[in-house]
Formats: structure tokens, C-alpha cells, sequence
């Protein structure tokens, strides 16, 4: 009977034995699959940056290499240097407004109007290069396309402030992924207008093609916010608690400002 006893003893301890390292495997397989997780949602989201990067930069630089182009149909080669300069000059302003005005606005809102903006842009460039006769001389439309270059111009440079902003919020070094989009777009950005240019094809149609890919920024904006909401979230937690603890032993008061998510 002692034996048994012993037997059933031994047996019961061995069962218990096992039962945890079943649940320590679990566990583990848990973890492995929450870590391969979470290095596919860091993949999509550098993707998706890479993708706003060279979104965000494809119009600009096209209008920059098809410039020559433009200027020469509608007779005013000798201004060519009015299309860099309408691009550059007042980007250096939308920083500055940026920075005073929009600061609190959320990132979400300031995508949607950006991608509201990039249309407009595209949209007007092409109605006007498709009204205007560019067989002859057409000062008053060339004068035009500065408006939309100018939109452009604008607009590249508020959502480069904009996703950078929004990307230094994210653990991961996802800005990296945005330089890549936007030396992409570059190398795009002249291939396209040598396409066209070789094809005998109006540029002007590449434009129109343009206006719904904005709209799609906006979509790829939407899939980052949702995928990385609560890593982005608890990073900027973390960063405010450790703020909050940095200025707590230096006596300095805490600065409660709002985040914008």
C-alpha cells in the first residue's frame, strides 16, 4: 500500500511537472508570435512612410524637371527659373505657419487638408495647361501655372513638416523610410517627364493621374494612425512621464501642454 501510495505520489507530481511546461511553452509561443507581430506592423509602417515620402515629393519634382517643357510651349523660355523659384520661396513661409498656427491642431486634420491641397493643385495645373493653346505663345497662362505651382510647392513643404513631426512620435526609426520615398520620387520624378517627353505625350495628363494618388496619401496616413495608434501612444507617454520625473528632480514646475494623438 505504501508503494502505491508513493507510485500515485510520484505520478501526481510528474502531471503537475508537465502541466507547467506546457504553460511556459504557451507562453513562449505567445510571445514569439506577438514579437513577429509587431515586427510586421514596423514593416508596414515603414512602408507606408516610405510611400507618403515619395507621394508627397513625386509632384514637386516633376514639376521641376517638365519646367523647361512648360515654359517653352507657352513661349517663355527665358522665365524658367519662375518655377523652382515659386516652389522654393513660399515653402519657407508654410514652415513658419506651421510652426505658430497648426502646432495644436491633431496630425489627422492637417493630412486631410494637405490631401484636399495636393488635388487643387494638380487639378488646377492640368485645367490650365488644358485650356491654354500651347502650340503658340501664352503668357497669361504661364503666368497662371505659377499658382499651382506654388500649391504644390506648399504643399510638399507642409507635409514634409507634417509627417516628419508625426513620425518622431513612433519608436522606431521610421524617418528613414521617408528619405527613401522622397529620393524615389527624385529618380521618378525624371524618368517620368523623359517618358513623356520620349512618347510625345502632353505631361499634362500625368497631373490629372496625380490628383487621386493625393487623395490615396490620405489613405496611407489613415493605415499608420490606426495600426501604430497605441505603440505611438504609449511612446509619448512614456516620454511625458520621463519629462515629468527629469523636471520633478530638478525642481523645475511641470509644463502640462496638450497631445495631439
Amino acid at each position: 500500500l505504501l508503494m502505491n501510495d508513493s507510485i500515485s505520489t510520484f505520478d501526481t507530481s510528474k502531471t503537475s511537472i508537465e502541466i507547467l511546461d506546457s504553460k511556459k511553452e504557451d507562453k513562449i509561443i505567445k510571445n514569439t508570435k506577438k514579437k513577429k507581430n509587431h515586427q510586421l506592423l514596423k514593416i508596414l509602417i515603414f512602408i507606408s512612410f516610405t510611400l507618403l515620402g515619395f507621394i508627397n515629393h513625386l509632384g514637386y519634382y516633376l514639376i521641376i524637371t517638365s519646367s523647361q517643357q512648360f515654359a517653352t510651349k507657352l513661349g517663355n523660355e527665358s522665365l524658367i527659373a519662375c518655377y523652382p523659384l515659386a516652389l522654393i520661396v513660399f515653402s519657407s513661409f508654410t514652415r513658419i505657419l506651421n510652426s505658430k498656427y497648426c502646432i495644436n491642431l491633431s496630425y489627422f486634420i492637417r493630412v486631410i487638408a494637405l490631401a484636399i491641397y495636393f488635388c487643387m493643385g494638380y487639378l488646377s495645373l492640368f485645367f490650365i495647361l488644358q485650356s491654354a493653346n500651347l502650340n503658340t505663345s501664352n503668357n497669361r497662362a504661364f503666368w497662371l501655372t505659377m499658382i499651382p505651382t506654388t500649391i504644390v510647392g506648399t504643399a510638399e513643404s507642409f507635409g514634409e513638416v507634417t509627417i516628419l513631426g508625426y513620425a518622431g512620435t513612433f519608436r522606431g526609426n521610421y524617418i528613414s523610410g521617408w528619405n527613401i520615398g522622397s529620393a524615389f520620387a527624385g529618380v521618378s520624378g525624371s524618368f517620368l517627364s523623359l517618358l513623356f517627353k520620349r512618347l510625345e505625350t502632353n505631361l499634362k495628363y500625368v497631373y490629372l493621374f496625380l490628383s487621386p494618388v493625393a487623395v490615396l496619401y490620405l489613405f496611407i496616413f489613415m493605415l499608420i494612425h490606426l495600426c501604430g495608434y497605441k505603440e505611438r501612444k504609449n511612446y509619448i507617454l512614456k516620454q511625458k512621464y520621463n519629462k515629468m520625473q527629469e523636471e520633478k528632480s530638478q525642481n523645475i514646475p511641470i509644463n502640462n501642454k496638450i497631445i495631439c494623438f
